[in-house]
C-alpha cells in the first residue's frame, strides 16, 4: 500500500528549496527553516489553517514569496555553528513563530532516533494516515549513499509498504526520494535525531482577533503589512479597503471591529 500526502508547488519546485535563500548561512543551514515553512504551507493549503502562513495569496506560491517567508522564519530557526541539532530546538523555534502568528492549535513532541525501529515505522504510518507530514532530523549516518541527509532537516510525506520493504518519501531541496526507513533510522551513531510529531488541536486554536488594535499588538506595531493581510483574511475586504482601515487606526486610532461579514456592511 502506498500513501502519499498532497504537497504544494513553488512554481515548478516540489515545495521549497534552501538553495534559493538570500544569505550564505541560510543556504547552508536553513533546512530547519525550510522544513517549518513547508509545514506551514501544507497546513495552510491542505488543512485550512491560514494563520500559519503570513501572506494572503495561497493560490500561487512564487519563489519570491517563499524566500520572503523563509527569512521571516529565520529568527526562530536561525542557522548556527552547531546547527539545529535537536528536536527540542526545532519545536521551541517553530512554536515561537506560531505564537507570534497567534496560533496555539498545533502540538509537537519529539520521537527520538534512539527509539526502536518498530516505533518509528508505527509513527510514520499513524502520522501519514492522519494527514500529517513528519519533520525529520538526521545527524550522522554510516551509509555514504545518504550523505545528502546528514546534519539535515527534511519532511517525510508518504510511505510505501507494497514490496515487502517500508519506504518513506523524503522531501527536500524542491524534490523527493523514496528511502528505506529501516536503513534511514539505523544511522550507526550513538547520537541521533528523530521525528517531530504534529497534532492539530482544533479546540485550542484561538479565535481571530476582534479588533485592529489586537492585530497590531499581536503582529507588532512595525509589521503593518501583516496586519493589512490579516484584516483581508478575516473580513474579506479588498487590499485597498484593508489598508484604509489599518491606516485609520495608525493615524486616528479608529479601531474597527472585525468580522467576516464586514465587507457587505461597508
Amino acid at each position: 500500500m502506498k500513501h502519499e500526502l498532497e504537497h504544494f508547488y513553488v512554481e515548478d519546485s516540489y515545495g521549497g528549496n534552501q538553495d534559493w535563500f538570500r544569505s550564505f548561512m541560510m543556504r547552508i543551514g536553513g533546512c530547519a527553516a525550510e522544513t517549518a515553512c513547508d509545514s506551514s504551507l501544507y497546513f495552510a493549503i491542505h488543512k485550512g489553517v491560514k494563520k500559519m502562513y503570513p501572506f494572503f495569496d495561497l493560490e500561487t506560491i512564487t519563489r519570491e514569496s517563499y524566500v520572503g517567508f523563509a527569512h521571516l522564519m529565520e529568527p526562530y530557526l536561525k542557522p548556527r555553528i552547531s546547527g539545529i541539532n535537536s528536536l527540542e530546538i526545532y519545536i521551541k523555534g517553530y512554536s515561537a513563530y506560531l505564537d507570534h502568528r497567534g496560533f496555539t492549535g498545533l502540538e509537537m513532541y519529539g520521537l527520538s532516533g534512539e527509539e526502536p525501529y518498530d516505533e518509528a515505522e508505527t509513527a510514520v504510518r499513524e502520522q501519514i494516515d492522519a494527514g500529517y507530514p513528519i519533520p525529520t532530523l538526521i545527524l550522522n549516518h554510516r551509509n555514504k549513499a545518504l550523505s545528502d541527509y546528514v546534519r539535515h532537516w527534511f519532511l517525510i510525506n508518504g510511505y510505501d509498504d507494497s514490496d515487502g520493504k517500508f519506504l518513506v518519501k523524503a522531501v527536500t531541496y524542491g524534490g523527493w526520494r523514496w528511502l528505506e526507513l529501516r536503513e534511514l533510522w539505523d544511522t550507526g551513531y550513538s547520537r541521533k535525531g528523530g521525528f517531530v510529531i504534529y497534532e492539530l488541536i482544533e479546540e485550542r486554536a484561538e479565535e481571530a482577533p476582534a479588533r485592529i488594535s489586537e492585530l497590531v499588538n499581536r503582529n507588532g506595531y512595525a509589521c503593518k503589512l501583516n496586519t493589512i493581510h490579516d484584516v483581508m483574511e478575516i473580513t474579506g475586504v479588498s487590499l485597498a479597503e484593508a489598508k484604509d482601515m489599518v491606516d485609520a487606526y495608525y493615524e486616528n486610532e479608529i479601531d474597527y471591529e472585525l468580522h467576516n461579514d464586514l465587507k457587505k456592511n461597508r
